[in-house]
């Protein structure tokens, strides 16, 4: 896959082309690092949680946001064979979500003899937010068979963007017109990962399905809400194909 395609087939191919790219440096630096066996593939998946909460704040005003998580992720997967049953897996995962909110102008005012209300416009709009796990995890595999039995513990990084979000809304109450609407950013979060599954040797591959569970940090710069929006627990059904 060259350049070329990665900038013309959209954001989703463009992210999917990043994390190819983190994979095959961690592949280059790990061959120079270990003797044993390396192999490559891809793992895909079901989340069973979603990334982010709907957002409903109640009494105040269109602070309002609901998310859905698609039900697949997928990404590139090093696996380097160590001696003794262990191993160590470098892995990015692919995630997205769908963002639902609104945008509220306000053109002008009116009054009465007794209160005054504003005359506004509002609009739904909508975005497609992104998150990539960049996962390391060792690996235990128990007995010397074709179908081996494992755990694994490591450390996930987990970057979202094009998220929905309150911080920073400023409007100049003095300009006609002026818009409330979330703006979109960027957010890192990082915490521990824990799983298990079966690796069976098929031929030349290795199909390892398994079930991993990551508790990830709050996000307290997500405001408009009483505990941030991102919702900690992340599980996560997980089947790899690598060679």
């Amino acid at each position: 896959m060259n350049s070329f395609a990665c900038q013309s087939n959209g954001k989703w191919l463009s992210s999917l082309c990043g994390g190819t790219a983190v994979a095959c440096l961690l592949l280059a630096a790990a061959s120079s690092a270990f003797a044993q066996h390396i192999s490559v593939g891809i793992k895909a998946g079901v989340p069973l949680t979603g990334l982010l909460r709907s957002n409903y704040v109640s009494g105040r005003c269109c602070e309002e946001v609901a998310t859905q998580t698609r039900r697949y992720t997928i990404g590139p997967v090093v696996d380097i064979g160590l001696p003794l049953g262990f191993g160590v897996e470098f892995g990015a995962l692919y995630k997205r979500f769908d963002q639902q909110s609104y945008a509220v102008t306000t053109t002008g005012f009116t009054t009465d003899d007794e209160t005054g209300y504003p005359i506004q416009q509002t609009a739904g709009i909508s975005a497609v937010g992104h998150s990539w796990e960049f996962a390391v995890a060792v690996q235990y595999h128990f007995f010397k068979s074709a179908i081996r039995p494992y755990v694994e513990g490591g450390v996930s990084l987990n970057r979202l963007s094009n998220v929905y979000s309150f911080q920073n809304v400023s409007i100049n109450f003095r300009q006609l017109p002026f818009t409330f609407a979330p703006l979109r950013g960027s957010f890192t979060r990082v915490g521990p990962l824990f799983g298990m599954g079966v690796d069976v040797k098929l031929h030349r591959i290795h199909v390892t399905p398994g079930l991993r569970f990551t508790y990830y940090n709050k996000l307290s710069s997500l405001t408009g809400c009483v505990a941030g929006c991102t919702s900690n627990k992340s599980v996560d059904i997980l089947v790899g194909f690598t060679f």
